[in-house]
């Protein structure tokens, strides 16, 4: 995983989805320096696990929360995270149905209530979809 440090670890089959602390690293797949955010992993080798790519946070960002979601409704495959910094926190949310080519489509950061005051832990239900 880089070295970067880690909370939150998900498998689902062959793939493993890992949630970082705050910092920056290089990113082996590109050689660019990132800060820390979600890693995805091939995992079908448990003895050699694979990084299939590295999803950047926002400098000093916490991003150690992960759920990866199949969705019936579409058929894709979605990866949410939480995204904290000290003046923003929001739900990121990717279509990661080509791992190695993750894809921004929403960064919830209010509700109807208001902005979000936290953005810890969250939980998406893939049979209603919500």
């Amino acid at each position: 995983m880089q070295g970067r440090e880690s909370l939150q670890v998900t498998l689902q089959g062959d793939w493993c989805y890992v949630g970082h602390l705050p910092g920056c690293l290089p990113n082996p797949l590109t050689g660019i320096a990132e800060h820390n955010g979600t890693s995805i992993l091939d995992v079908s080798n448990p003895a050699n696990p694979s990084l299939i790519a590295h999803i950047p946070g926002a400098p000093q960002a916490n991003c150690r929360a992960v759920q990866v979601i199949n969705n019936p409704h579409d058929g894709k495959r979605y990866l949410a995270r939480n995204h904290e910094t000290a003046s923003a926190r929001s739900f990121q949310i990717f279509d990661i149905s080509d791992r190695a080519h993750p894809v921004k489509v929403a960064d919830v950061a209010s509700t109807p209530a208001g902005p979000m005051n936290l953005a810890h832990k969250g939980w998406w239900d893939e049979s209603s979809g919500l």
